[in-house]
């Protein structure tokens, strides 16, 4: 409200997509079950870990988290409290609070919870790069703006360079490189890093985890495409749908 106030936002399109609610409505029930996908995803990284927490409990604590994305500043908040939560709650598992919900012996604390967030975030970024890339490419046909499409396009192809590169490292290198850890020493972060990427180097080696998270990834980013090509639809846009693939 106060940015249409402000008329940084224009009101009368989305009067007039009011006489459209179809697609609207359609639209934020594909967004509502974006939360589903990424729960799925997250527990079951957790679970390859050997952390058997109620879906209920992690769901609670991805709302949170995606609470505090949205509230404060920055986009890592609620990795940190998601983070911090999981990591109080196995270490009291790891203490004997609470037997009936994990049996068996697991890595506890944050050497097991923070390479499930990492991964969990690279993972979904991957699917996001890729249809970012296609439409970059794609767009060339559709004759976008030309700097768009390079800017785009370089920025996925970076992104999607990096994330690949990271996972291939992990895959063939069971232990910390030396060079990293002693970039991560001069922080004090070595600890913290060689969890992560001891965490990192078991789930790549887990084909059939890798493959179901990334298609947990690619249909959560495809509900969000889903999402902005109704949304489009509601405001009567007649953009080319490869531009829904850049925004």
């Amino acid at each position: 409200a106060y940015l249409i106030w402000r008329g940084d936002i224009a009101w009368e399109p989305i009067q007039r997509s009011l006489s459209r609610w179809q697609f609207s409505f359609a639209a934020l029930l594909l967004l509502a079950l974006t939360p589903l996908a990424q729960l799925w995803r997250w527990q079951s990284l957790l679970r390859a870990s050997r952390l058997h927490l109620p879906t209920r409990e992690v769901f609670s604590y991805l709302m949170v988290a995606k609470f505090f994305n949205m509230a404060l500043p920055g986009y890592i908040g609620g990795d940190v409290i998601r983070g911090f939560a999981v990591s109080r709650r196995t270490s009291g598992l790891s203490s004997g609070a609470d037997h009936a919900v994990s049996e068996t012996a697991a890595p506890q604390g944050a050497s097991a919870v923070l390479p499930s967030i990492v991964f969990d975030r690279m993972a979904g970024l991957l699917p996001l790069l890729v249809l970012a890339l296609t439409g970059a490419i794609g767009g060339i046909w559709y004759a976008l703006p030309s700097r768009l499409l390079l800017f785009a396009g370089a920025l996925s192809g970076a992104g999607l360079l990096a994330v690949l590169s990271i996972f291939w490292l992990a895959y063939r290198c069971p232990d910390t490189p030396r060079l990293l850890l002693r970039a991560s020493a001069k922080l004090h972060l070595d600890a913290v890093f060689s969890a992560l990427f001891s965490g990192s180097h078991q789930y790549v080696r887990n084909h059939r985890l890798v493959r179901t998270v990334l298609g947990i990834s690619l249909l959560s980013q495809g509900l969000i495409l889903l999402s902005f090509i109704c949304f489009g639809g509601a405001l009567e846009l007649g953009i080319p749908l490869i531009s829904y693939f850049v925004i």
